[in-house]
This record gives C-alpha cells, structure tokens and sequence, in this order.
C-alpha cells in the first residue's frame, strides 16, 4: 500500500464534525468489547450514553385473527407466537449521520436467548415502507430523521416486519476505525472493481477528513489487511451495487471483527472499550449489558440475510413519489411474502401468515408501485 493520508482534522474542529460518520457493530461485537469492561470495573461501563425506548407507546404486532389469501383464518398457524418471539432478544444495530441526516445502515440482530445463535439482517435502507404515523410511506432510512426518536424507528420497524424490537445500539465511525486498528487490522480482498468502480480511495480520503485519522490509499488489486479508516471505507461503498452490496460488506466486516476480538488479549479489549463506550448510545442499561457481556463465549453468529429478500429499486416505480430528491425505491416483492421468509429465517416458522397490519401495508404497496 502506498499514498499516505494525513490526518487533515484541525484544532477548532467541532465534536460534530470529528463524529460526523456512524458505522454499524453487531451487538454481538459490542459484547465482546465488553468482556474487557466486566474485568476492568463496572465504573467503565457507565461511561456510555444511555437513552431509554418508551417500550409503552412502542408499536407492537397483533397476531390475532391471521388470514391466509381465500381470507381465512389459519387456525393455529400463529398460536402463542408472542411467545415464540420471547424467546428471542431483538437489537436494532444502527449507523446515522450525527448532524441529523438519514439512518444509513439498520442491522436487526436477533439473539436466541437460550441457545445464544446470532441471526443478523440488514434492512436496505432505501426499502419503500408505512412511516411510524401509520400514515405515509418513505424509505426506510427516512424514520429518524423525519420522526425524531428511536421508539419511532423500532416502531416502524415492528409495524413492518411483524416483530418485536425494543432495544438498539448506535456506534461512531471513528470509534469503529479505531477497535479495528486496535485489532490489527481485518483481511479483506480488494478487487480490480472496488478499487475502481467502487472508488475505496475516494472514500478512504473522505473518512480520514471525517475521523482526523490517518491512513494510506490503495494502489491496486489484492489481499489486504486493512487497517481500520481502510476498514470503514471498505463498508462504505455502494458504487458497485447499491446499498444491497454494501450490507453483504458491512456484515463481512463485522464477522471479521468478531474473529479477532475473541482471539484478544484482555488488555487489547479493554483499551478498545475505552474508545468505542464513549461513542456508543443504548437503550440497554447497565445491568442488562452485564448480564449479556457475561455469556460472552456463548454468542455464535449462525446467519445473516437482507430485508427484503426480494425486490424491485428503479428511479421510478409505478405511481411512488418521494419527497425532495430521494426518487429511488426498493420495492419489496411483496412485503407479504418477504414478511414470511423473514420469519423462517429467523424463528424456522415456514408457514407463517403476516399479521393483518403486514397484509395491509403490503396490499398498498402492491397497488401503488405495481409490484406484485
């Protein structure tokens, strides 16, 4: 690697600007992260930033009355499903600009919480879906910044996707870049395409200008060990293939970083606790974090998907108008079916039948964009 960078962040620089890029992390890596605070002291752990989920205005799924296309009921297909999804912890692992733009990257991360598997799924963030008012439609990305609160964003999320998720976790870019460097750094190939259709260096140059970090840029194809702004410019490319591409990137990362953590030493973890708690915001207390961090050996991450698993994204579909310039859609194909496949995914429920709400939204969108 050559073409150093470096770092180009000045005195009077804002905290805003220094954090302006958020980065997804498996909660499941912030667990691991963790491990080293439980050893370090409990003092430690509280010096991240707590905000809580109003769980009481939380929009939570109906599974009463389930009907199958003749408008029947599916007798027993859904019983005591609420049940099932108990079983389950649900974390919204999210990526959002500081000054108040979109949410860039969501991440559900599914926990089994006796058997401690990890399913992880990216929600594309430009997916056309019913907006926390129960009124209008948008992308998805669109829920924080036009609605203001997480409880809003797992709310539609919920209302969407049939499923419970009342936690989440957010991470600074920088902070990301940082655990990573501390890590050694993740080997990932670079391809003649990222490279160059992908432009990794422009987006390298455009990290370091955001992070203050220092980096070098790449000068061609190959196995790399990249070092952690390399690492966080590597997430972000969509150049390539849209936002589905970089999700499938994102989660490499993450499986990546996990791999290394658990090989750490204590020391290492720690210190990496010292930069990522500062920079994360959860609605998980202390005690429940604890609780997590102390079944840290047990946590295997056995799947990852995307949302929704069929789709159309064109300029243009049928009759959807976004507002501004957003003119780009992911239309799922159905919400209904997706909804479904979602569910056996993530529970194994092969003949699971969308609550009434999920029927209701995607019969809209069909009717909109044509999309069937």
């Amino acid at each position: 690697m050559a073409g150093a960078i470096k770092s180009r962040r000045k005195k009077k620089t804002s905290v805003a600007k220094r954090r302006k890029w958020i980065v997804l992390l498996s909660f499941e890596v912030v667990l691991l992260l963790l491990l080293g605070a439980v050893s370090y002291g409990v003092g430690l752990i509280g010096s991240y930033r707590y905000e809580s989920v109003d769980k009481d205005s939380l929009y939570r799924p109906s599974f009463e009355n389930q009907t199958n296309e003749g408008g029947q009921v599916e007798s027993g297909e859904n019983n005591n499903y609420e049940e099932v999804l108990e079983g389950y912890t649900n974390i919204a692992v999210l990526g959002v600009d500081e000054e108040g733009t979109n949410t860039d990257v969501m991440i559900i991360c599914s926990i089994d919480n006796k058997t401690k598997e990890v399913k992880m799924v990216s929600i594309y963030r430009d997916t056309y879906l019913l907006m926390p008012n129960g009124k209008s439609y948008n992308k998805a990305n669109s829920a924080l910044t036009v609605y203001g609160n997480m409880t809003d964003v797992l709310s539609m999320l919920n209302m969407n996707l049939d499923i419970m998720i009342d936690e989440y976790v957010i991470i600074n870019w920088s902070a990301v870049a940082r655990a990573v460097d501390m890590l050694g750094g993740i080997e990932v190939e670079i391809t003649d395409e990222i490279l160059t259709k992908g432009k990794l260096n422009g987006y390298i140059t455009n990290v370091v200008n955001a992070t203050g970090l220092a980096s070098t840029q790449i000068q061609e194809p190959g196995t790399y060990v990249l070092d952690g702004v390399q690492t966080v410019a590597y997430s972000r490319i969509r150049y390539i293939d849209s936002d589905v591409g970089r999700t499938q990137r994102q989660r490499e990362v993450i499986e990546k970083m996990l791999v290394k953590a658990k090989n750490a030493q204590l020391g290492t973890l720690i210190e990496i606790v010292k930069e990522i708690l500062p920079n994360i915001t959860s609605s998980l207390s202390q005690p429940e974090i604890l609780e997590m961090a102390s079944h840290i050996n047990s946590y295997q991450i056995t799947g990852q998907t995307g949302f929704p698993s069929q789709y159309v994204t064109e300029k243009k579909v049928g009759n959807i108008v976004l507002p501004g310039k957003s003119d780009w859609p992911l239309v799922p194909k159905t919400l209904e079916t997706c909804v479904t496949e979602l569910h056996n995914f993530l529970y194994g429920k092969e003949n699971y039948v969308p609550s009434k709400k999920v029927q209701e939204i995607s019969k809209y969108i069909e009717d909109i964009s044509g999309v069937h």
